[in-house]
């Protein structure tokens, strides 16, 4: 049922009339809108916010941003957003991610934008991800009439579309980022940077030297036990289809994996030990991890359905899916307090990607990008060494006409991420699959399409391998 059965009751039972208006699933609001020709102003979209106990629903039109200051003034208290796992737990009759903003009827207090009182209707998503519904003015003001009315939203810019929203420069006043002198002297200060692990060194040696086996990768993955047990339980996923038991790293490598794969899941693995930042958060380690996991898995699915003379080596396009973000947690290595704003502004935005974030966030004044999460894991990933095609792959997953020796890798990650988008994961949702990916790559959407259902099929093993690498000390 399109209409949860919270919100219906509670309609009925104050007597408010509506309309609704089915449409082909969707992932995001902006997207019901566009697909309802809806004026994004008059959609309605639900943020919860919480501080000390006290949990509250923002809700404001999905062309707009919240604005925190305002925020904490009309509740003295100091909100931070919920994620979207403990928003959906509000929410126990709605789809995943679907929040209707019928405070009163989930027991929820309320702050709501004036804005959307300017309006003769109002839409609003109603649990579901197949529909909306449009009540009146009126109607909207029952539904509201606990709630806090107040500018608790800015509009974005009318030239922005969402995938390149924006963060109004105006909610940084109080954000203090550093010089670009003073990042440039911290890149350039190699002993505060993470130094690969010797388990990875190791391992970088081993893929170069030709006359390296499968007995010499095996024992040294054998030597770090957590590495091990990921190798094992990767090998054991049902999309190889292998019906045999895999009790040991050799017949991971021998009969399931590879050399090539097992080689650069290790080596991933490894690298991803140095960092320990916070699981929060759609950066924390927990989110970060399930994109990485996800990604890989899926860009080598893709490989197995390029032409056969593509080149591309499964191996090294894994890695290049687990490792391509990194720039994200060396920047939460280095720059504590602009990746916890970072971090935040993502979670309050949903619906903007990061790059939009970010490029509003950190490239304030004559730093210009210089944090941007692209570059920062550029150099993180030529400082480790690592092959050309992973150094390509981090500074260009996120641009729209890349050109290079290694575009294949990166259309390859560029496509895996927006598959992976259509289900809410990954940094950027706003993005649809490019165009010049499935060119490049020679194959269709629908075989691309094929590949990740059958990721998607194994999910929940990816998931808990996910966890497993958050977790790894």
């Amino acid at each position: 049922m399109a209409i949860a059965t919270t919100v219906r009751r509670f309609l009925a039972a104050n007597g408010i009339s509506f309309q609704e208006q089915i449409h082909r699933r969707t992932e995001t609001l902006e997207a019901s809108a566009s697909v309802c020709d809806i004026p994004p102003e008059q959609m309605a979209r639900a943020v919860l916010v919480a501080d000390a106990g006290q949990l509250w629903m923002a809700i404001l039109p999905v062309s707009h941003v919240l604005d925190f200051d305002v925020l904490n003034r009309l509740t003295h208290r100091q909100l931070k957003p919920l994620s979207n796992s403990e928003s959906n737990r509000r929410f126990p009759d709605c789809e995943p991610g679907c929040h209707p903003p019928v405070p009163e009827a989930y027991g929820l207090k309320a702050l709501v934008d004036d804005s959307l009182f300017k309006h003769e209707r109002i839409w609003l998503e109603a649990g579901a991800h197949t529909a909306v519904i449009a009540i009146s003015i009126s109607s909207f003001a029952v539904l509201c009439r606990k709630a806090i009315r107040g500018p608790i939203a800015k509009p974005l810019p009318e030239s922005e579309s969402s995938a390149g929203c924006a963060i109004d420069e105006s909610d940084l006043k109080d954000v203090t980022l550093p010089s670009e002198e003073v990042i440039r002297r911290k890149l350039e200060q190699v002993y505060r940077l993470p130094a690969i692990p010797a388990v990875a060194t190791q391992i970088l040696q081993l893929v170069g030297d030709p006359e390296s086996t499968v007995k010499d990768l095996a024992e040294l993955v054998e030597m770090d036990p957590s590495i091990a047990a990921q190798v094992i339980r990767y090998a054991r996923s049902s999309f190889f289809g292998y019906r045999g038991s895999v009790d040991s790293i050799q017949t991971a490598i021998s009969r399931v994996l590879g050399f090539d794969i097992v080689s650069n899941l290790a080596l991933g693995i490894a690298a991803g030990k140095v960092f320990k930042l916070a699981p929060d958060g759609p950066l924390g380690l927990d989110s970060f991890w399930r994109h990485a996991v996800h990604n890989a898995a899926v860009v080598q699915g893709l490989t197995r359905v390029l032409p056969k003379n593509s080149g591309v080596k499964p191996g090294t396009a894994y890695l290049c899916g687990l490792l391509h973000n990194f720039g994200i947690l060396l920047l939460g290595h280095l720059f504590q307090p602009e990746y916890f704003l970072l971090n935040k502004m993502c979670l309050a935005n949903p619906h903007c990607g990061l790059p939009a974030i970010e490029q509003r966030l950190l490239c304030v004044g004559e730093s210009q990008r210089l944090l941007n999460h692209n570059q920062m894991g550029t150099w993180l990933m030529r400082h480790w060494k690592m092959p050309e095609e992973v150094v390509a792959v981090t500074a260009g997953h996120h641009d729209p006409v890349y050109r290079g020796e290694q575009d294949l890798y990166v259309a390859l990650v560029q496509l895996a991420n927006a598959l992976l988008a259509r289900d809410g994961l990954g940094d950027d949702l706003t993005t649809p699959i490019p165009d010049w990916t499935l060119q490049r790559l020679g194959i269709s959407l629908a075989a691309a399409e094929q590949v990740y259902d059958q990721i998607r099929a194994d999910s929940a093993e990816l998931d808990r391998m996910a966890q497993l690498m958050a977790g790894l000390k």
